[in-house]
């Protein structure tokens, strides 16, 4: 049961579904008595979807996961292992055309790990007790110069806007689920 409800959830956690959804249901009570209220509903998906998609905003949303933790730091010697986070191949690709399909996360092949999930990883490893330093790579903004730059297209815009939103909700439920140490884990400590 908890299942299906998460994918669901999780559907609609994502803000590009959720403003297509509520704009489709605004056209569809256009049909009904509802009429104005679908209207409603319909222009402000329009515009939900015209700010998130080339306004700064998933630059905003993104930039403080990616710049929670600094660049690693290699005076400090070698590690004594390295944990690589999966997620740069398209399984479902990859498998229908039997080859190793990369997606834009293939950055993590060659140096191991995303900048924008650190928070969320490293409060899991530091729950089970499992002390491991960052390691960032994968960005997707150039830095804190990136927070008022806005996208030339809506895809691009919506894209980073679903990928630091599905972050953010990750950090809030892997907190409240008990399966992190904090809800926004930092380089040295936790936070209450």
């Amino acid at each position: 049961m908890f299942f299906p409800l998460s994918k669901i959830l999780g559907f609609f956690a994502i803000p590009s579904n959720l403003v297509i959804s509520i704009g489709v249901l605004g056209l569809l009570l256009l049909l009904t008595r509802f009429a104005r209220a679908g209207r409603v509903l319909a222009f402000a998906s329009l515009i939900v979807l015209a700010i998130l998609g080339l306004s700064p905003a998933g630059n905003a949303l993104i930039i403080p996961l990616e710049e929670r933790f600094p660049r690693w730091d290699a005076t400090r010697g070698a590690p004594d292992g390295i944990i690589v986070l999966g997620g740069a191949i398209s399984p479902d690709v990859s498998a229908a055309r039997d080859d190793v399909a990369l997606n834009e996360a293939a950055e993590r092949l060659t140096v191991a790990t995303s900048a924008h999930h650190l928070p969320r990883a490293i409060g899991v490893f530091r729950k089970a007790g499992f002390p491991v330093e960052a390691y960032p790579v994968d960005w997707r903004t150039r830095g804190i110069n990136d927070v008022l730059r806005p996208f030339a297209t809506v895809g691009d815009g919506l894209r980073r806007s679903d990928t630091a939103v599905r972050e953010w909700v990750g950090l809030a439920v892997y907190w409240v689920t008990g399966r992190s140490s904090a809800l926004f884990p930092g380089p040295t400590q936790d936070n209450p």
